[in-house]
Parts: C-alpha cells; structure tokens; sequence
C-alpha cells in the first residue's frame, strides 16, 4: 500500500509536468514572444504583443498548475504526520 500511495501521486504530477512541457513546447512553435530591445522592467505592459492564442495557452498552463496543486494539497494525508511521534 506503501509504494500505491507514492506512485499515485507521483504518476499524476509527471503528468502534469509533461502537461506543461507540452504546451510550453508548443508555445516555442508559433513564437510567443516579443522584441526585448531594453531591460524589461515590467513584462506586464507588453501583453498587447504576444499573440492570442499565445494568451489562451499561458492561462491552460495556469489552469493546470493551479489544478494539479490543489489536487496534491488535497491528496495529502495530514494525519498521518503527527501520529508518528511520540507522546511521552
């Protein structure tokens, strides 16, 4: 049961890992990204430059690393930690 317990959510953040990998790849493809000519001090102010579709897939990743934290958050067992020590 021990090794079902790690694996489980080992599996599931590799997943999520090659979820993201993914989309940062694809992202690689059809060239998210804008001219940086000067130190860039606030990238926020250049989001009218990055494609559209270069957005919807910057949120997805979002989506699936704020998912798959929440899971993980949710997966653990809390209990468990304080029951291995001694009460003396």
């Amino acid at each position: 049961m021990l090794l079902h317990k790690f694996m489980g959510p080992f599996i599931y953040i590799s997943m999520a890992a090659t979820i993201l990998l993914g989309i940062q790849e694809k992202e690689g493809f059809i060239g998210c990204h804008y001219e940086v000519t000067k130190p860039d001090l606030f990238p926020p102010a250049h989001l009218s430059e990055i494609p559209r579709a270069c957005k919807i897939s910057h949120s997805l990743g979002i989506i699936v690393l704020v998912t798959t934290l929440s899971t993980t958050f949710a997966l653990h067992d809390f209990n468990s930690a304080g029951s291995s020590r001694r009460s003396d």
